[in-house]
This record gives structure tokens, sequence and C-alpha cells, in this order.
């Protein structure tokens, strides 16, 4: 049925171990001293999110293709594996195609797997989660580490176009990785590859987050109104959400599209990326003008030193044109930048929904981005 078969083989311990550099996502989060070896991609995709914790989502690269003549005898073979084998999830990129123009399907399957005490049931391309991952050492959790392995369908004709595009892809990571020499290149060309080979966002929950946009004001809005201070969310929470605005019905394809690593959780950051990346920015900005260190600024002394830059009519909250006044000039943000960032804190949505719009003292504690 299949043409060939072939594997990557064993990833190599220099890409899959890295040792990040602090400074390298201070646009994505304040604190980054790190001096433990980390794996890249557990840095680039959940660091965000998760940050101590992010190796529990970490799933890996296809390590098995079948290539097909057709798609015909693709589909028979899908047939068959879903018929034959215990499958977990199936990732069908012939539906949404990633940016490079790669299309095919990844199978995740569990095996039985033969160890000491028998045999054991095997998830393939899942790592094994550790009860208390705070507390325990890189090397009792690597310890727990299972195989990792994927099943990839592929037809033989974007097989070939693959191929014959590695090369290019190859010198446009060696120009990446020259770019950022200083600031950790191995995860740079992983964020590089999987930003080319992630799926775009289908119009469905493009259309979902811009009707919650329009109905919250914000992604944060929303979440802050539903799901309060919580930095991550199971999918009973975002059903309900969905429910509310009257889009229960595909709540789990945005769930599927919007858990990537199947974590059965998201975050803020998977909902609206680039606003927890600004608000990073603005957080990281502002304790540099305070001249605090993260872990000992409080609420009171960030809403202190800005004060001193612009005094609020009210005592207690900014308006629109106060706070605009000192992102531009003490912290650097450009007027829409600044305005952006107003939409984001508001409470009520934005100067858009309830104008003049404020913004309350107490609202900086809630944005530690961790």
């Amino acid at each position: 049925m299949a043409s060939f078969a072939y594997s990557h083989g064993v990833k190599s311990i220099e890409a899959a171990d890295t040792k990040p550099d602090c400074k390298l996502f201070d646009a994505v989060t304040a604190k980054y001293a790190l001096s433990s070896r980390l794996f890249g991609k557990a840095l680039v995709r959940f660091g965000p999110a998760e940050d101590a914790r992010r190796y529990r989502h970490v799933l890996d690269m296809a390590r098995i293709g079948l290539v097909f003549q057709n798609c015909d005898f693709l589909q028979d073979a899908l047939d068959l594996i879903l018929s034959q084998f215990e499958v977990v999830d199936v990732r069908n990129k012939f539906r949404t195609a990633c940016r490079t123009g790669e299309r095919f399907v990844e199978v995740l399957l569990i095996l039985e797997v033969e160890t000491e005490d028998g045999q054991m049931p095997h998830v393939c391309a899942a790592c094994r989660p550790v009860a208390n991952f705070a507390t325990e050492s890189r090397n009792a959790w690597t310890s727990r580490e299972v195989e990792e392995l994927e099943v990839r369908l592929e037809e033989i004709n974007f097989y070939n176009a693959r191929a014959r595009a590695e090369p290019v892809m190859q010198e446009l990571l060696a120009k990446i990785s020259k770019h950022y020499s200083s600031k950790n290149p191995r995860c740079m060309e992983h964020l590089c590859r999987w930003v080319l080979e992630t799926p775009q966002m289908s119009h469905k929950l493009r259309a979902f987050k811009k009707h919650i946009s329009r109905r919250f004001g914000s992604a944060l809005g929303a979440w802050r109104r539903h799901f309060g201070i919580t930095r991550v969310v199971p999918f009973a929470k975002f059903r309900n959400l969905c429910k509310e605005v009257k889009c229960w019905k595909h709540s789990t394809e945005y769930w599927q599209e919007l858990d990537v690593g199947r974590a059965g959780c998201i975050s803020l950051f998977e909902m609206d990326s680039a606003s927890v990346c600004m608000l990073a920015n603005f957080r990281a900005r502002l304790l540099k003008l305070a001249n605090l260190p993260s872990e000992e600024a409080t609420a009171e002394d960030l809403w202190q030193k800005m004060t001193q830059h612009v005094q609020p009519v009210m005592p207690d909250r900014f308006a629109v044109n106060e706070l605009t006044f000192i992102l531009t000039r003490a912290l650097g943000f450009s007027a829409t930048e600044a305005t952006n960032i107003f939409d984001l804190l508001d409470a009520d949505g934005g100067h858009t929904f309830n104008p003049p719009g404020r913004r309350r003292g107490g609202v900086l504690k809630h944005h530690r981005y961790k």
C-alpha cells in the first residue's frame, strides 16, 4: 500500500538540549533567569504560559513517515490504522495546510511496549507527565520520559516537493542562526521552522476571536470576566464562554485548534498572543522605569511611579489621555500602542466601549506574567 517508509532517526542531543539566553524572551516575559539546560521546544512553545512547568506538554516531531503514490492509498492506510490500533489523535494537515504548503496526516497511537514488568501501554509522541514537576530535578523527569514517535502519512508529490525545498529551508535557518547567534540560535531556528510548518488560523477560529473582541472589547476582557485571575483554563470553562456568545456548536473545533499540545488547558497566550506580548513588554518597561526587580515590585509601587509623571484627575484610575501620555512620553510606546494597551487593561472593554474609559490602579497586580 505504501511506496516506502522513512525515519528521521533519534534526535541529536544538540537539537533537543539547549541553554537559553536569559534575555531572549524579554518581549514575552519579564523574568527568564534560567540556569539549567532546557528543551528549546518547550521554551518556545509553552514557556510563555507554563514557565517552569512547560515540559509537561512537549511533543516531538514525526519519527516514522509513510509515503503513498496517491491520496486514495493514503486514505486506505488511515482507515486501516484506525481499525487496527487505538488512536489517540489524528491531525489532518490536508484540511488546513501549513504555511509552506505541506499536506499530510499525523496519527498518534497507543502501542504495547515490553518492559521488565510486562507490557505497558505507550502513547506515541507523548511524554509521561510528572506529578510534582516543580520539586523534581530534570534528571528525575528524564528518567520517566518515554520513546517519542509519530506516524506521518504523506502523498509522494508533497514529499518530493518538501525534499526539494529542504536546502532552501536549511539556508534560511542558517541565516536565522547567524543573526541571533548571541540569543540562543537553536530556539530561534525551532521558532522559525515551527511558524512555517504551523497551519494558518482557520476562518472559524478567526471569526470567533473577532466576535469575542467585539463582545468584550478584547480577548483579555473576556478572560478577565469569565475566568478571573487564572493562568490556564480547562475545556469546560471555555465551552461555557462559547455558550454565552452563541458559538457552542463549534467549541470543540476551537479548542482543538487552540490546544496544540493536547495539554487539556489553554492560556491567554493561545487566545491572543500579541496582546500578551504587548502587556508583558509594558510591564517590563514599567519595571525598568521604576528600577525595581520583578519579584519585589508591587502594584502600589508601580502606580506611584506612574503618578509621578501624571497626576490623575481621579485618585484611583487613569483616563485614556492620562495613561497615553505616560506610555508615550515615559515608556516610549507609540500612540497606537498606548491606546491598545489602555483598551487591554480597561475592565470595561476599552475607551471605545464606554467613553472616556478609565483604568484602575489595581489592574497592575493582575498582569504579572510568570
